[in-house]
């Protein structure tokens, strides 16, 4: 079964960051980016990416006027949603990438487990 790339209101609260009064919105444009790289590792576009990899500077820099009021938004949603090897730098994210996500490393996990099995005593 394809994965949902949908949100609905109940999972609004995932991507919404209130702080000291202020509130911040990953827009529902770019919700469907982060959850296929969380999912599959697909690397998103230039300004995701910059996220991804704790890259300030250039983020800011391709940003739209509705992201950059919202870059708060983005940094909760990694630290919350994402291992820590997946986000950070280039590297981190071209690793996740390579892996497929949290997907491909379960599925990795799943047809390696055989590996970590302990064999049975035989019974006399």
């Amino acid at each position: 079964m394809a994965p949902n790339y949908e949100t609905n209101s109940s999972m609004e609260k995932e991507w919404v960051l209130t702080y000291e009064g202020w509130t911040y919105r990953i827009p529902e444009r770019m919700r469907p980016g982060l959850i296929r790289y969380r999912d599959k590792g697909v690397i998103p576009g230039d300004f995701l990416q910059a996220i991804i990899c704790n890259n300030l500077v250039r983020a800011a820099g391709r940003a739209d006027g509705e992201n950059l009021g919202n870059l708060p938004a983005y940094a909760n949603w990694l630290y919350n949603h994402l291992p820590l090897v997946a986000y950070g730098s280039e590297e981190s994210m071209e690793r996740w990438n390579e892996e497929g996500g949290s997907e491909g490393i379960l599925k990795e996990r799943k047809e390696n487990a055989h590996l970590f099995e302990v064999p049975k005593p035989e019974t006399p």
